[in-house]
């Protein structure tokens, strides 16, 4: 009887054991989920910066080129004008 109650309570040991080695695992790979969704949340709000700097940028140069499009049309007036003039006198 002895005996059996030995090998018991080493099969208990063993077993509890490995129950605590299962969970230390499963520990593990729960933190590694749970920093994955962390790192993906955090991607996620990089890409919406990135876009909305993106935004950003595009209203700026878009800006800049209609104001360049603007003092350039302006020049190409007074080159029309100063045309007209000179053709004027001539006639």
């Amino acid at each position: 009887m002895l005996l059996l109650l030995d090998t018991f309570n080493a099969f208990d040991r063993t077993l509890l054991d490995e129950i605590t080695k299962v969970q230390t695992v499963f520990n593990q790979m729960e933190a590694v989920v749970d920093q994955c969704s962390v790192d993906k949340n955090a991607f996620e709000i990089q890409i919406k910066q990135l876009s909305i700097d993106n935004d950003q940028l595009l209203k700026q140069i878009m800006s800049q080129e209609i104001m360049h499009i603007a003092v350039n049309s302006v020049d190409i007036l007074d080159v029309k004008k100063s045309c007209v003039n000179e053709c004027n006198k001539c006639l």
